[in-house]
């Protein structure tokens, strides 16, 4: 985030070894909020911090659907095929839009029973420690419209940046392009190798080589 301008410049900083290392002692401070525990109020503390968080899950997962709808409509109006895709996702866009509209349903039941709390009054504390992420949430986004002076919803179709990071020798359609074998893929590599041996000689069905192969 602070490489693209929406942070801090000091967090954009990585050593020779390619370590945030600003970014990593942010991370570090913030893990010492663990010492509150030890605080009289603890169980206040971890209600407000658990508010916080909890809540975000919804924002986060609706995002990333929200996302990837706009991706591949994106990728369609700038001219491409679906076919160039090296990875796709098992349900489409048509999972995106169910879990879109879940995680939109849970955010209103939420919000639903944080003002009705089931079998009391409405009370204005229990509201904001079961929905403090929501009005963080837009007031960070305000913040930012405000800050930038970008009062468009969303970037365009058009102009949604596709070339940025993108392995072109991937978007050739062939599925024999691979990538290089490390040990954080060894694994899946040699399971996969091993279903496409399988598959070779028909022992193993197309959809269950297509699932382990389209984790690459």
């Amino acid at each position: 985030m602070a490489k693209r301008g929406m942070g801090p410049k000091l967090f954009s900083y990585v050593d020779k070894k390619g370590r945030p290392i600003y970014a990593i002692i942010l991370q570090i401070l913030f893990g010492m909020l663990a010492f509150l525990g030890e605080s009289a109020a603890e169980s206040t503390v971890f209600n407000w911090l658990l508010s916080l968080s909890s809540l975000s899950y919804f924002f986060l997962w609706g995002s990333i659907c929200l996302c990837h709808i706009r991706f591949r409509k994106a990728w369609v109006v700038q001219g491409r095929t679906i076919s160039e895709l090296p990875y796709k996702s098992p349900f489409e866009v048509v999972g995106n839009y169910a879990g879109l509209s879940l995680n939109i349903l849970c955010l209103i039941a939420t919000f639903y029973v944080s003002v009705w709390p089931p079998g009391s009054s409405p009370d204005a504390k229990y509201f904001f420690q079961q929905y403090l992420a929501a009005p963080l949430f837009l007031a960070l986004y305000l913040f930012w419209k405000v800050f930038t002076k970008q009062w468009r919803m969303w970037v365009p179709l058009k102009a949604i940046d596709l070339q940025a990071g993108l392995r072109t020798e991937l978007l050739s359609g062939d599925e024999d392009v691979e990538t290089p074998w490390t040990w954080k893929n060894f694994s899946m590599k040699l399971v996969r190798l091993l279903i496409k041996s399988v598959a070779s000689q028909g022992g193993t069905s197309p959809g269950i080589s297509l699932a382990i192969y389209s984790t690459n």
